[in-house]
């Protein structure tokens, strides 16, 4: 919508379609032009709207409900879905794979294990994150203390920390692994010869499917 209205004068240059990758190919193929792409450019990032949507669940930065979903349209499961659905092994996995996450057996066992209440927020997920690996971080001193520096680094570690759990948990909701493996096999039936495709990455999973 938002890009329809911005180019609104110039739709003989540009044609905005509400679809997300993994449907490149179908719709190449819906208007005849498979094989006759000369560049594509694949942005793999969020939006900022996205992000600042309260509503929406992609931040820890601010309180909302555990959603999401790149489509809050689709009938599909949300955040807090998925976490109430998953084993702890399978979270466990899930954390390692989407975000080559550290912590991910402690992380998982306090968020779903046995007994344990499932947060419903992002902050409240936040706040289970940081109770779980602050103590596996460490950095007190002999009197159990932290210097200035030493809760500046552990503030910087439990935010990371927080920031790959979450990233973990919206890449499992929107399949975005799934989405982003169908891409690059539709791409080199879409592109002509001697096209070029060049895709923007943001992390260590997405780079190793590309690369």
């Amino acid at each position: 919508q938002k890009a329809n209205e911005t180019i609104r004068d110039d739709t003989d240059l540009f044609t905005a379609v509400n679809q997300n990758f993994q449907t490149l190919g179908t719709y190449f193929s819906s208007i005849n032009q498979t094989g006759e792409v000369t560049s594509l450019l694949a942005d793999l990032g969020l939006s900022s709207m996205q992000i600042d949507d309260n509503d929406r669940g992609f931040t820890y930065k601010r309180s909302g409900p555990l959603d999401m979903r790149m489509n809050p349209d689709d009938n599909t499961e949300t955040a807090y879905d998925l976490l109430r659905r998953l084993r702890v092994t399978k979270l466990k996995s899930m954390l390692k794979e989407n975000s080559d996450e550290e912590f991910a057996a402690e992380i998982a066992a306090g968020v779903i294990g046995k007994g344990v209440k499932i947060p419903e927020t992002t902050t409240e997920l936040a706040d289970r994150v940081r109770d779980i690996v602050r103590p596996l971080i460490g950095g007190e001193n002999e009197n159990g203390k932290m210097s200035k520096f030493e809760m500046k680094k552990t503030k910087k570690q439990l935010d990371s920390t927080i920031a790959r759990v979450m990233q973990a948990i919206r890449i499992e909701v929107n399949g975005e692994f799934r989405v982003l493996e169908k891409l690059l096999d539709d791409v080199p039936k879409v592109l002509s010869p001697g096209g070029k495709a060049v895709f923007l990455t943001f992390h260590s999973g997405e780079d190793r499917r590309v690369k």
